[in-house]
């Protein structure tokens, strides 16, 4: 451990001033905006706007939107949900991580480096960092070698991962105070499905070793070792397999299997790109004699290797991927993670390690400062642009007609519990665009509207076309998908009602 009480404190005070960066310019772009539409991850806006709530809110994995709807309810707009939970769980999350560390013997400042150091780490690892971009290219759901493909910090997306990330550092937590393996399974039914799928397969391999060697006295060769990883995975990624039959993913006319985003056919194993270079690189430092693990650090790299390699095979089980690039991008990042802060610590010189933690943390705070400042300039420039319209729009915004689409579809993300206008990319998602039969012909009435009142501005009636054709195959899509038919649908579906159209800058 780092001892030397200036190399503490350093670290100690880099963590606070990373901490602190990272959330600053989500709290600038708050006091900057008259319309608050600040986003940090991928489709935050959807997921937390009203419609999102309804839709998603009861489906595995998205229980905790429970909480954001009792917020809207209490009159929180999704983006302010967005930056309460950011300053909330973020920092809980590090907290919980700091104490579990300190609770197997890390010092108090090491222990907290490494805690911002895990919950941020996902930078390295997806294309925010230029060499995982630079030898992966354009991404490829399908290839053998992939990675995290998100650009920004996995902990900060709203509600997931992020709050499941806080519900697996609280369990991991009260294990290693009460010690009582049951407390580890306790998150399950709620976190989000690329993170559970990781964590169950650490867990079984974990119970696994313990069972060998505990209660079997067994130190096993290597042939028994790759025999239990072998049955793991089988065992596993059956039951997942029997999971996905009985939830309807092996029907032809199922939802998912339509998107070729989320959904494609293949047993094609992939190997992680990060798993082979955190392997390389832990090989060349044992093998130039800088590091040395200790068996429990040995132990603890493979069965975070073997997660990881495991998890995104499923599909060699199964037949199919799900939406794979979610387990690199909200499961992987934290194994990973996990795993550079055991490559760390098994470096034998003392002060290597404490620039190699220093380093790190340089990295990892400016990549993620970087990705938050951009999103919070994007958020002021877009408030600029949605506050002169919101006051009127909020009167009917499912009669707003609004060209552009980035304006049309923060609206509701703007204000609690409002519906989003016609022409607004949260209606691609079968989850939003199935709640109200309606829908379709409000749609239809919108665009021939548009049609009519944008003869001479052919650029912004072809944006709208070009949404109106994206909603049109997100329906088709979804076809399979009941109507939910909201308690909201029919108080404000008035088909005889004026459409109005609002200009943005």
């Amino acid at each position: 451990m780092i001892q030397v009480d200036w190399r503490g404190r350093t670290l100690n005070i880099l963590s606070w001033v990373i901490l602190i960066a990272v959330l600053a310019p989500e709290w600038w772009a708050f006091f900057k905006s008259e319309a608050f539409v600040f986003v940090n991850g991928w489709d935050e806006e959807t997921y937390l706007s009203w419609q999102g709530v309804l839709g998603a809110k009861d489906g595995p994995g998205y229980y905790s939107l429970y909480l954001y709807w009792a917020l809207h309810q209490i009159g929180f707009s999704g983006a302010v949900q967005n930056l309460i939970s950011d300053t909330i769980f973020f920092p809980l999350t590090i907290y919980l991580v700091f104490l579990s560390l300190k609770r197997i013997n890390f010092g108090a400042d090491s222990a907290l480096a490494y805690a911002v150091l895990i919950c941020l780490s996902s930078v390295l690892f997806n294309y925010a960092n230029p060499l995982v971009s630079y030898l992966l290219g354009p991404y490829n759901g399908n290839a053998i070698f992939m990675a995290g493909h998100e650009y920004y910090p996995t902990i900060l997306r709203t509600p997931n991962p992020q709050v499941s990330y806080f519900l697996l550092a609280l369990a991991v937590y009260g294990f290693l105070r009460l010690r009582r393996a049951w407390i580890l399974l306790l998150p399950l039914p709620l976190l989000y499905f690329h993170v559970a799928v990781p964590y169950v397969f650490l867990l079984g391999l974990v119970a696994a070793h313990w069972i060998v060697v505990t209660k079997f006295r067994s130190t096993g060769s290597p042939g028994r070792t790759v025999l239990v990883f072998l049955t793991i995975f089988l065992a596993f990624s059956l039951g997942l397999t029997l999971l996905f039959y009985l939830g309807g993913l092996y029907r032809p006319d199922n939802v998912i299997r339509q998107s070729s985003h989320l959904f494609i056919e293949t047993r094609r194993p992939q190997i992680p790109l990060i798993l082979m270079l955190l392997g390389l690189l832990g090989a060349l430092i044992i093998f130039f004699k800088w590091a040395h693990p200790s068996k429990f650090q040995g132990a603890a790299l493979g069965w975070l290797a073997m997660a990881a390699l495991m998890s995104v095979n499923v599909h060699v089980v199964a037949g199919f991927m799900l939406s794979q690039k979610n387990y690199y991008d909200y499961g992987l990042s934290v194994l990973f993670g996990l795993g550079l802060v055991l490559m760390i610590e098994m470096l034998l010189n003392e002060k290597v390690r404490y620039w190699v933690v220093l380093f790190a943390l340089l990295l990892v705070g400016y990549a993620a400062f970087q990705s938050q400042h951009r999103y919070a300039k994007y958020a002021v420039s877009m408030s600029a642009r949605i506050a002169p319209i919101l006051k009127e729009v909020r009167k009917d915004p499912l009669h707003s007609i609004i060209p552009s689409l980035d304006v049309s579809s923060m609206m509701a993300y703007s204000t609690p519990k409002l519906l989003a206008p016609p022409f607004s990319y949260l209606y691609y998602f079968g989850f939003i665009a199935r709640q109200c039969s309606e829908y379709e012909l409000l749609l239809d009435n919108a665009v021939a509207y548009a049609k009519g009142v944008l003869q001479d501005q052919p650029e912004q009636l072809k944006e709208l076309m070009k949404t109106a054709s994206n909603i049109e195959r997100g329906r088709r899509e979804a076809g399979a998908m009941p109507y939910s038919e909201q308690d909201y649908c029919h108080a404000n579906f008035n088909h005889k009602k004026e459409f109005t159209l609002f200009q943005s800058k």
